[in-house]
């Protein structure tokens, strides 16, 4: 299963906001149906300048200030760092729709009330159809939604599939902006991505509340 989704994703490139995304984004929502699960799209959007400080918070580290202040000082519009790989600039102004696929399983008899969430990005750069990066990752979420379905669940799991990720992470922004009790539900998060075309398959970004979770992997 895992094979044919990913050929389906992958198939031509899907950047954020482009028709390419709408058909990754309606064969998702149509596995989420067949599976039985219920799902919401989460809509938001972003000017080219709050794209431009996003950017140089993720890329160059700046705080949200700094980032403030550097936007000031550099006059024109957003280019983005890569730029060869996205669309080379945006107006200040121009207003970058997104949307989120967000699915919640909650079973009735839970003996944790703390969730998973188990995240993924759908969106494309543009020099890719992005089998790896992260076709692969949303294939292998669809196929642990799969198993899950008749599995007895100890926890509530969430699904977050992000759009315009490849941008500036704007799925991660829009859900702390829009589900930000998060912060207290969820105990572990579970993010898919890809880097590189090749190699084995590695754990990143790791932190020391992990441990627990880490010992279970082994």
């Amino acid at each position: 299963m895992m094979l044919s989704h990913l050929k389906i994703i992958s198939k031509d490139r899907h950047t954020t906001n482009s028709e390419e995304l709408q058909s990754v984004r309606e064969y998702l929502c149509q596995q989420f149906e067949q599976m039985g699960y219920e799902y919401e799209i989460i809509e938001d959007s972003y000017e080219g300048k709050e794209l431009a400080v996003l950017d140089m918070q993720h890329i160059m580290g700046l705080s949200r200030e700094d980032a403030l202040d550097e936007k000031e000082r550099k006059s024109g519009n957003f280019k983005h760092f890569y730029s060869e790989h996205y669309k080379e600039n945006y107006e200040d102004d121009e207003i970058l729709p997104v949307k989120h696929l967000f699915v919640k399983v909650t079973p009735e008899n839970i003996s944790n009330e703390k969730a998973l969430l188990i995240m993924c990005h759908y969106d494309s750069s543009r020099s890719s159809a992005a089998a790896g990066n992260g076709g692969m990752s949303v294939a292998s979420v669809l196929e642990s939604m799969r198993l899950l379905r008749n599995q007895e669940l100890v926890r509530p799991v969430y699904f977050w599939f992000s759009d315009g990720e490849e941008i500036s992470l704007l799925g991660a922004e829009t859900l702390l902006k829009t589900h930000p009790e998060f912060v207290d539900n969820v105990e572990y998060v579970l993010n898919f991505t890809g880097y590189g075309s090749e190699g084995n398959q590695f754990l990143i970004n790791t932190n020391q509340y992990n441990s627990a979770m880490l010992e279970h992997l082994k």
